[in-house]
C-alpha cells in the first residue's frame, strides 16, 4: 500500500468515525457506505474491523436502539421491527435481545391505544367489518395477530 493509499484510507476511516458518532449505525450500513467510495472488499472489512474494535459500530447496540426508537416514535410492533432488523442483516441473537428489551406492559398499552384511536376514526357500525379493518390496521403496524385479536375483543366489548 502506498503512502497516498494509506492517507486516503485514514481519511475514510475518519469520515466513518464521524458518521458513526452522529447516530447509531450497523455494519451493513457502513459496508454500503464504503461501497459507494469504491473501496475494495478486503479494505472494507479492515475498516469495519477498526470501527468495531473502537466501538464506533456495535450491532447489538444498534438493534436495541432501533427497536426502541421504532416502538416509541413510530408505534411499530415487534413483527415489523424484526423484519426491518433482518433487512439490515443483523443476527438473530441481536434481534431477540432488541425485541426483548421492549417492555411488555408498555407494548400492550401501546397496541390498545393505537387500536382505540383507530376505532374512534372508523364510521362502520358493522362489528365484523370494524373488526376486520382494525385487524388489518394492527397487522400493518406489525403487531402480533393474537394480541390484536384479544385486545380488539376487549375494546369492542367495553364499547357496547
Amino acid at each position: 500500500m502506498s503512502k497516498k493509499d494509506s492517507k486516503a484510507n485514514s481519511e475514510i476511516i475518519q469520515r466513518m468515525q464521524i458518521l458513526c458518532s452522529k447516530r447509531e449505525r450497523c455494519t451493513s450500513e457502513i459496508r454500503k457506505k464504503l461501497a459507494g467510495y469504491n473501496i475494495p472488499a478486503q479494505e472494507t472489512e479492515r475498516i469495519i474491523e477498526i470501527l468495531l474494535k473502537d466501538n464506533f459500530i456495535n450491532d447489538e447496540r444498534y438493534a436495541i436502539s432501533f427497536a426502541h426508537d421504532k416502538f416509541r416514535f413510530n408505534k411499530w410492533g415487534r413483527i415489523k421491527i424484526e423484519y426491518q432488523l433482518k433487512r439490515f442483516g443483523l443476527g438473530d441473537n441481536y434481534i431477540l435481545k432488541a425485541l426483548g428489551s421492549i417492555d411488555s406492559n408498555e407494548y400492550l398499552n401501546m397496541i390498545k391505544s393505537e387500536l382505540s384511536k383507530k376505532l374512534k376514526k372508523e364510521k362502520s357500525s358493522d362489528t365484523y367489518m370494524l373488526k376486520s379493518k382494525l385487524m388489518r390496521f394492527g397487522q400493518s403496524k406489525g403487531f402480533e395477530t393474537e394480541l390484536v385479536f384479544n385486545i380488539l375483543d376487549e375494546i369492542l366489548s367495553t364499547k357496547r
